[in-house]
């Protein structure tokens, strides 16, 4: 049942911007369908012009070997330029899409936090040590062994404590 939930918030995140996802879709398909097709253009070289079997299709069949072999190089090579291209779009189509999910998310998250009372903001503690409570102890303003992490600095005046630097 929580996966059902999550897939219906997912979904209707996705409503606004149904249209360039069923693009997204399509694209993928087109291209699955592209990799099907990425062996036939070898099948017909290895087949029909190495092996000499009659082609399987009667257009083909007035080609000679060196035509069919022509055949054969240009289909593979439209076939990776448009697998290629295909990419290329699907690429900047979904990181589009997923672009667009996280401003509508970091605005509805802007939105809510506007809503909440004043109060509410001056209960929460803002600030404090990005380390995780569990690491402070191994942090030490005067960091002079290796095991100890120095301490960043809160004040957001220097950086560090101890003028050094993070990575010394």
């Amino acid at each position: 049942m929580p996966m059902l939930r999550l897939a219906r918030k997912i979904l209707m995140r996705l409503r606004p911007y149904r249209w360039v996802f069923t693009v997204a879709v399509v694209q993928v398909l087109v291209m699955g369908a592209l990799e099907l097709l990425k062996p036939w253009p070898l099948k017909l070289i290895v087949d029909h012009v190495l092996m000499g079997y009659p082609a399987p299709w009667p257009w083909l069949h007035s080609l000679e070997p060196r035509a069919l072999l022509l055949v054969g190089c240009v289909a593979l090579i439209l076939i990776y330029a448009l697998i290629g291209a295909f990419s290329v779009i699907s690429n900047y189509v979904t990181i589009g899409l997923g672009q667009r999910l996280v401003n509508d998310f970091r605005a509805e998250l802007h939105a809510h936090l506007q809503r909440l009372s004043l109060a509410f903001h001056n209960r929460r503690e803002v600030g404090g040590s990005p380390l995780p409570h569990h690491l402070r102890h191994l942090c030490h303003p005067d960091a002079h062994h290796e095991w100890v992490l120095p301490c960043p600095d809160v004040s957001g005046t220097s950086g560090w404590h101890g003028g050094g630097d993070a990575t010394a």
